[in-house]
């Protein structure tokens, strides 16, 4: 039986995590051995609480590399904290950020995220995987792929290119 996750008390609200995740410096087919993870997970059981802004997202910026390579890449992160673990230590950082719960998994580019995420070993089995880069294709009624700055010109969003920069 397909399992969608099970809803909050009085709501119509599933009780998961909702993950966004990005992989920096991956490439398909084989595993790098500098790499960066980013999660920004939102609790949906804080969505019917009185929670400040500051307490709905966790965010965390795994980073596998060389003491120079975590030094310049942490340079580009814009919100919490990086964080530098080993590759064997990476599964755990981030189950643990996940633990016990279902997950909503968002993407940009699943064709390249899932299988570098299934070469590093990392197993989230995500309930549902949402790909922003095809969601907003047909959204937007596009006969191709949009680029994350495109997309965010698009909707308006300008203001908030700024991050996209600091690579």
């Amino acid at each position: 039986m397909l399992n969608l996750g099970q809803s909050l008390p009085g709501s119509a609200v599933k009780d998961l995590l909702i993950v966004g995740l990005d992989c920096e410096n991956n490439s398909l087919g084989q595993l790098p051995t500098q790499f960066q993870i980013a999660l920004s997970i939102l609790d949906t059981r804080h969505l019917q609480r009185n929670t400040s802004d500051g307490d709905l997202l966790r965010t965390y910026q795994f980073i596998v590399g060389s003491p120079k390579y975590f030094k310049e890449a942490s340079k580009a992160i814009c919100f919490g904290q990086s964080k530098h673990v080993s590759f064997q230590d990476l599964n755990k950082e981030i189950g643990d950020a996940v633990a016990g719960r279902d997950i909503l998994l968002v993407v940009y580019g699943a064709g390249y995220t899932i299988p570098f995420l299934e070469i590093a070993g990392i197993r989230l089995r995500p309930l549902f995987i949402l790909d922003v880069l095809k969601v907003a294709q047909h959204l937007l009624d596009l006969s191709y792929r949009i680029k994350l700055e495109e997309m965010l010109k698009l909707l308006g969003c300008m203001q908030s290119t700024w991050f996209l920069r600091r690579r």
